[in-house]
């Protein structure tokens, strides 16, 4: 049924088209706003209507505009995208409010995390700095909502399918860009307008699963050629990164995936690492020498290993002290001084470094369990979609090992990494959810086919009629 039919929606429409010119006129006669502002309270008035009705549209734009968000972060700045991300995130709110339905059910996962939520508020009492706590406590509420909207808008195996494809048309066009700047000489490493290289490097293991995947359940020839390209693309920027974090994530991952896919798969998997291994021949000098710093620099901690050990010591500390609730969400940096040495501190290393001690120095250790329950049921999901595919719908089954794929990467990176606040984190656990309630749909239309088929006559009866 079209959304725009409904009574309650024609009424939300024409409540927010009077909203937007009042916005306006506000805009232009009381605030005398500068003509780029006033374009964009006209954008959003338009974009606001078009992501009630239709949310993945907006969800498809959130995918995208995601990776340029670093590129204002320096300055704490308002970008515009976190305007539009606010926005889209208000218009699947006003969807689901005019709709009455969130499409979504209160499994472990959601539970989880609200109760995550719920522990980073409580631990505001005892923040060494309220307002951040506050910020930050505001911060994981947003990403609740990002992976409930996710999981209520992405409702289809098709649906899954064109989210993974945004996720690599953007990754490869962040890429693409990193690699120019290499080449061309304006960077030392391939971080481009994503600005970390660790950060560009995690990005790069994720999406080359998804490309994978994509790859083996394409049937057009020019799309898999495009996958390819992309695939090189993005093998090549996130080794030119030279992040050992990444190196390190990459190396989990394909075993990761080979174990999922050997059955059906496994000569494809065999030629995809072949190639890899013949790509990185053509890899500058500099890439060995900093993939052959790994093992020295964890054995003696030295160089960034050393000092990140360091910021994991003093975590630890922060743990002791406060194992409950945690010395406040977001606090770690502001107190960090008083729990460390002055020689890193100088270097710029304020950030844990590590998602799950960062998690539990701020909020507790009841908070990091609380996450750990979190991917633990988007795990026992995607397990759970991927064997239940290979039965019954095998397409569904790549879709969850590349999710599943994509979220080991985010695990094994967040050793080396803060991803608790990281957006595509909670869009695939988003994913995760999707994927469990297409499962879940799948068997009950299966139940619901086999009651209808009508029973079989008793053995006897077919024996007596037998001539």
């Amino acid at each position: 049924m079209n959304p725009g039919s409904q009574k309650g929606i024609r009424i939300a429409m024409a409540g927010l088209g009077l909203l937007c010119l009042i916005l306006l006129a506000v805009a232009l006669v009381g605030l005398n706003l500068p003509p780029v502002m006033v374009l964009a309270v006209i954008i959003g008035g338009i974009a606001l209507p078009v992501f009630v009705l239709r949310p993945e549209a907006g969800l498809h734009l959130f995918l995208f505009i995601t990776i340029f968000e670093a590129m204002g972060e320096a300055n704490q700045s308002l970008t515009v995208s976190k305007l539009a991300g606010a926005l889209i995130l208000g218009g699947w709110l006003l969807s689901v409010a005019v709709s009455r339905r969130i499409s979504q059910t209160l499994n472990a996962q959601v539970l989880a995390l609200g109760a995550f939520v719920g522990v980073a508020a409580l631990s505001i009492m005892q923040a060494h700095d309220n307002q951040v706590a506050v910020r930050q406590t505001l911060t994981y509420l947003q990403l609740l909502v990002v992976m409930l909207m996710v999981g209520s808008v992405v409702r289809t195996p098709e649906a899954v399918q064109r989210v993974l494809r945004t996720l690599v048309f953007a990754m490869t066009l962040a890429a693409t860009h990193g690699f120019l700047q290499y080449a061309l000489g304006h960077a030392n490493n391939t971080a481009g307008f994503i600005g970390n290289r660790n950060l560009m490097a995690t990005y790069l293991a994720f999406a080359i699963p998804c490309a994978y995947i994509l790859y083996l359940g394409s049937r057009s020839g020019l799309v898999r050629l495009g996958l390819l390209i992309s695939l090189t693309i993005q093998f090549v920027a996130l080794a030119l990164t030279f992040s050992r974090t990444g190196m390190i994530t990459l190396a989990v991952v394909i075993p990761v995936l080979g174990f999922h896919l050997a059955r059906q798969h496994g000569f494809r998997i065999l030629i995809a690492t072949s190639l890899l291994i013949v790509i990185s021949f053509g890899l500058p000098e500099a890439f060995y020498k900093r993939l052959g710093t790994i093992a020295s620099s964890v054995r003696r901690q030295e160089e960034t290993f050393g000092q990140r050990m360091q910021l994991t010591s003093a975590g630890m500390r922060m743990i002791a002290e406060h194992p409950v609730l945690g010395v406040g969400a977001g606090n770690y940096p502001i107190v960090l001084p008083y729990y460390g040495r002055s020689g890193y501190l100088l270097s710029g290393q304020w950030a844990s470094h590590n998602t799950y001690v960062g998690v539990a120095a701020e909020n507790g250790i009841p908070s990091l369990l609380l996450l750990l329950l979190v991917v633990g049921a988007a795990f026992k999901s995607l397990q759970a979609a991927i064997r239940a595919g290979r039965v019954t719908d095998p397409k569904t089954a790549l879709l969850a090992v590349a999710v599943h794929a994509s979220l080991v990467a985010f695990m094994v990176s967040a050793l080396s990494g803060n991803f608790e606040k990281n957006k595509y984190l909670f869009v695939f656990l988003g994913l995760a959810l999707s994927l469990d309630g297409i499962r879940q749909r799948q068997a009950a239309a299966t139940a619901a086919a086999e009651r209808r088929l009508p029973a079989a006559p008793p053995l006897e009866a077919t024996l007596a009629g037998a001539p």
